[in-house]
């Protein structure tokens, strides 16, 4: 008999630390200062090929939304960050065959990446992506481990837009549809010659070798040794334990046997999709299951949920912890409970009632 363990979501008890500095995640304070630092740079050089090492940020609303009446797209198009392009993680994904299209919002190949850069305008050698999104959604941190797999230079946002405009940040509103996109209109001024060209773009043999190290497979986890890995499940508790039913229809209930559950929102902020609980994950002191296993460095993590998107979430916890942006020593399954928790799959799943 399997023990099946469940780690509460923990609430702050302490306010989120007013300054830090972290590879992999950023305030609206420190990216407003980078702007403001970037363009001093500017202006003392009068060009952008001699502002050094420093990028120019680029704003990308990441905002998806589950079992939600809210269309991403239209809140994107009736405000956001100036300047800011969009992501849409149910449009640029994997339909290379029946199986991944079946599969919500595949991790997408670096063809289709590549083409969403060049459509934006945006030169990964120049720009860096900052990931933001709307309130109640938690999708930032699936397209910032997404850009950092393809190996673009991406950070997210605390707090995403709300606290964009709590910071006295530029924002847009309303959409005019004769323009082409508000993406192009930012990017009209930074059009330079290189960008689009193959200098600029994902490299494929880079993003092959990426893929495998860092993407879990069904057939990866079947045959994964639960001595040497940990497979972290990010759905809340009772998905886990197969006491409530997944939202999406048809799928089993339980989970991967030997994972642990560690709740998304066990590393956010209470009520807030979009802030991280700081207190918790840069507290090195502060003994709770969650800021320990999130330490744990000497096994391979893979991360896993229903879609593979809170799943990053917790992903993104732990880099902010081990305060590094590289991918290494984790992995995350793409396709997560929706595939895996499929009859068809013929997998083995456990709950709470097989201990009863």
């Amino acid at each position: 008999m399997m023990m099946i363990v469940s780690i509460p979501v923990i609430p702050s008890v302490m306010s989120a630390p007013t300054s830090f500095t972290s590879p992999v995640i950023i305030t609206p304070a420190q990216a407003l200062e980078s702007a403001a630092e970037y363009h001093r740079k500017l202006m003392s050089s009068g060009s952008s090929s001699s502002s050094g090492n420093m990028k120019k940020d680029r704003y990308v609303d990441a905002t998806w939304y589950l079992n939600s009446n809210r269309d991403a797209d239209e809140d994107y198009k009736m405000r956001r960050i100036a300047g800011s392009i969009r992501f849409d993680i149910d449009k640029i994904r994997d339909t290379s065959n029946d199986h991944v299209s079946s599969l919500p919002h595949m991790l997408p190949s670096y063809h289709a990446v590549n083409q969403w850069l060049r459509d934006n305008k945006v030169d990964i050698s120049k720009e860096r992506l900052v990931v933001y999104t709307h309130p109640g959604s938690c999708a930032g941190p699936r397209v910032w481990w997404m850009f950092t797999l393809y190996g673009l230079d991406a950070v997210y946002l605390q707090g995403g837009l709300i606290a964009w405009e709590a910071a006295d940040g530029d924002v847009e509103w309303g959409w005019n549809d004769n323009d082409d996109s508000a993406a192009d209109a930012a990017a009209a001024a930074d059009d330079d010659a290189g960008v689009g060209s193959s200098a600029s773009l994902i490299d494929e043999a880079s993003a092959n070798d990426a893929v495998k190290e860092y993407v879990a497979t069904l057939q990866y986890i079947n045959d994964t040794n639960n001595d040497d890995d940990i497979i972290i499940d990010a759905r809340p508790a009772d998905r886990f334990n197969g006491v409530a039913a997944e939202p999406r229809p048809g799928l089993r209930r339980g989970h991967i046997p030997g994972s642990i559950n560690m709740p998304f929102t066990s590393v956010l902020q209470p009520d807030d999709s979009t802030s991280f609980n700081m207190d918790m994950i840069l507290n090195d002191n502060n003994n709770t299951k969650v800021s320990s296993l999130l330490r744990e460095d000497k096994k391979l993590k893979i991360f896993t949920c229903g879609s593979g998107v809170s799943a990053a979430v917790v992903l993104l916890a732990d880099r902010i912890a081990n305060n590094t942006r590289s991918l290494k020593g984790t992995k995350l399954y793409d396709g997560s409970w929706s595939e895996w928790g499929n009859p068809s799959s013929n997998t083995p799943v456990e709950s709470t009632t097989d201990n009863q």
